[in-house]
């Protein structure tokens, strides 16, 4: 996204250039037949993994070409959509292979750990290739991003390759599902369609603010490369610090609990954001904090929640229709979030100093996504825990013993020794 900032991307183009993985959501389909229909997770996954990873080999070039901005501008998106293109398979792959191996009863625990060391991981890549770009400067943006996405390139294939070595899924393969019959099984599932109705609301509203986060930081308050490494690393230390603490409240209350409660929060970071501006910077650091931890949670409950929900033969169908169905509505609302900056002005103020159109798509993302998690009280209470007992937990914890709610949230490790 910043790359496409540099390159003068306009507020459609980065609603464009951030919904694109959303956009190509309706190619799991694809991976889930195949699966369905006898073919390995492994295989599908590696070598959709291999061509994701490795067209970024022309962003690391794009700088050194003779080409004009629009030129360049045109070949990022154009590689975006190549890689985004072929992410959406694998992802359905991992997913419904990863469900295979890990029992119900620790997912969890286990992908709340998990989560720590990708995270933790993508937090040193993310500070140190801010860090170069903004250490070479302007005069070296070429050479900058040469090294950052050249060594994406070659970690991605690191990677493509250890899991090339991963073994293959213990369950038997071959069902007799067509796309058609999947996809009715899974829609068939009445607490599936709640999900999904909730689901593409939440998504709308991701959608209508989510892009904009970052040329906000840039172009109106002024950050750095650096200082918004900074806070995407106080955000994910967050995260991560927290997500054993989710995993374990995933297991114990479900992610119905988690969805509404978690979801209600998070609405109200977009309204801090839409505050902000050049001389108004200070609440993103403490809202870097609380929306780390509670973004947390929310990511493991939307993973686990479809997991839980579908049967084991439409497992994969029910993971692509969800994908398919929220990845077109965050589409949507990115594309209706650019609309309405790019008419107001990224930068621009509506009304004397505020709000500017990226404000606007703020006000209006955080609004939408307090409605929106309300339809997730929707899922059957038979299938997932009450909210109350969460809330109930949190608070009891939270204001009657603080400094174990504070040790619970960021270092739950210290319960396990």
């Amino acid at each position: 996204m910043g790359f496409a900032i540099k390159l003068g991307a306009d507020e459609l183009q980065l609603g464009l250039l951030g919904a694109m993985p959303f956009l190509f959501r309706p190619l799991q389909l694809l991976s889930a037949h195949l699966i369905s229909r006898g073919a390995r997770h492994r295989p599908i996954f590696v070598w959709t993994s291999a061509v994701h990873r490795g067209v970024w080999v022309v962003p690391a070039v794009l700088l050194f070409l003779p080409l004009d901005s629009d030129a360049r501008l045109l070949l990022l998106l154009l590689t975006a959509a190549v890689s985004y293109a072929f992410m959406a398979p694998l992802e359905n792959a991992w997913v419904s292979w990863s469900a295979d191996y890990v029992p119900v009863a620790v997912r969890g625990r286990y992908f709340g750990t998990r989560n720590i060391f990708t995270g933790a991981t993508g937090l040193a890549a993310g500070l140190t290739a801010a860090g170069l770009v903004d250490l070479l400067g302007e005069g070296s943006l070429a050479l900058g991003h040469l090294c950052v996405f050249g060594a994406a390139v070659l970690v991605g294939a690191v990677s493509v390759y250890l899991l090339s070595n991963y073994p293959p899924s213990p369950r038997p393969n071959r069902t007799e599902f067509s796309i058609i019959q999947g996809l009715r099984d899974a829609f068939g599932n009445d607490n599936l369609r709640r999900f999904l109705v909730a689901g593409v609301c939440w998504s709308f509203a991701l959608g209508v603010g989510g892009p904009f986060f970052l040329p906000h930081a840039l172009n109106y308050v002024g950050f750095s490369y650096t200082t918004i490494q900074t806070y995407s690393v106080i955000a994910t230390a967050a995260l991560l610090a927290t997500n054993r603490f989710w995993g374990r409240a995933l297991d114990r209350f479900g992610a119905r609990a988690l969805l509404a409660t978690c979801g209600v929060v998070l609405g109200f970071f977009p309204l801090v954001w839409s505050l902000t501006g050049p001389g108004l910077s200070w609440p993103l650091w403490p809202e870097a904090v609380l929306a780390g931890a509670f973004w947390s949670a929310m990511n493991l409950a939307v993973f686990a929640a479809p997991l839980s929900i579908a049967t084991k033969n439409s497992r994969p169908y029910a993971i692509a229709l969800v994908a398919v169905l929220s990845g077109l509505a965050y589409f949507g609302g990115s594309m209706a979030g650019g609309a309405v900056a790019k008419a107001v002005g990224g930068t621009v103020p509506l009304f004397g100093d505020w709000p500017t159109g990226y404000q606007l798509v703020f006000v209006i993302s955080g609004v939408l996504r307090i409605a929106s998690a309300l339809f997730f009280l929707r899922l059957s209470k038979r299938t997932e825990s009450y909210v109350r007992p969460l809330v109930a937990h949190l608070g009891e914890t939270g204001f009657k013993r603080p400094a174990h709610w504070i040790r619970g949230l960021f270092l739950p490790a210290l319960r396990d020794r």
